[in-house]
C-alpha cells in the first residue's frame, strides 16, 4: 500500500476528534508534506504549519463542519515547503460515527494535485495567448477596407468581417 501511495502521490490519515490528534498518518502523507518518514514522528503542529496560512482556516472549517454535520468533506489547500515551493493538495475525508451517533474520528486521504494545477495554469495561459492572437487577427480583418467572408462546403457563410456585416446588414 505504501508503494501504491508513493506512486500515486497520495496519503491516508485518521484524526481522533476527542483527543484532537492524528492517530494515523501513512508514509505518503509525510512525503506530500515534505517530511522524511524515516526520521520518525512529526508533531501535528509542524504539519499544520506547512499549510499556507490563507488556506489553514478554510481547511480546519471543512473538517469541523464534517464533524458537526456528520458528512464527508473535500478541501484543496496549499503546502509551502521550506524551499519556498508550493504543493496543492486535495483532501477528502469522512466521519466515523460510534453507536451513540457521535463522531469519533475523521478518516481520509490527501492527494498531491500540484502537477494537475501546473498543467491547468499552462493550458489557461495558452488559451489566453490564442484569444489575444484571435483578437488581433479580428482587428486586422475588420479594418481591411474590403468585404471578407468564409463559407462552409454547403455555401453557408460562417464568417463575415465587420465591413461585410455592415454592407449586408445581417448579423452573424
Amino acid at each position: 500500500m505504501a508503494e501504491a501511495q508513493r506512486l500515486s502521490h497520495t496519503g491516508s490519515w485518521a484524526w481522533d476528534v476527542r483527543r484532537r490528534e492524528f492517530v494515523y498518518r501513512s508514509v505518503g502523507v509525510y512525503y506530500i508534506f515534505g517530511f522524511d518518514p524515516e526520521k520518525g514522528h512529526v508533531p501535528w503542529q509542524t504539519f499544520r504549519d506547512r499549510i499556507d496560512p490563507e488556506d489553514r482556516v478554510r481547511n480546519i472549517e471543512a473538517a469541523s463542519q464534517a464533524v458537526r454535520e456528520k458528512k464527508s468533506f473535500e478541501s484543496i489547500f496549499r503546502i509551502v515547503l521550506p524551499d519556498g515551493s508550493i504543493k496543492r493538495v486535495h483532501s477528502v475525508g469522512r466521519p466515523v460515527v460510534n453507536s451513540d451517533g457521535e463522531v469519533i474520528e475523521l478518516i481520509g486521504t490527501h492527494v498531491d494535485v500540484t502537477e494537475q494545477y501546473v498543467a491547468k495554469e499552462t493550458l489557461q495561459r495558452a488559451f489566453d495567448e490564442i484569444k489575444k492572437s484571435e483578437d488581433r487577427l479580428r482587428l486586422v480583418i475588420d479594418t481591411i477596407p474590403t468585404l471578407v467572408w468564409r463559407a462552409g462546403p454547403e455555401g453557408i457563410p460562417d464568417f463575415l468581417n465587420q465591413p461585410a456585416l455592415d454592407y449586408t446588414g445581417i448579423s452573424l
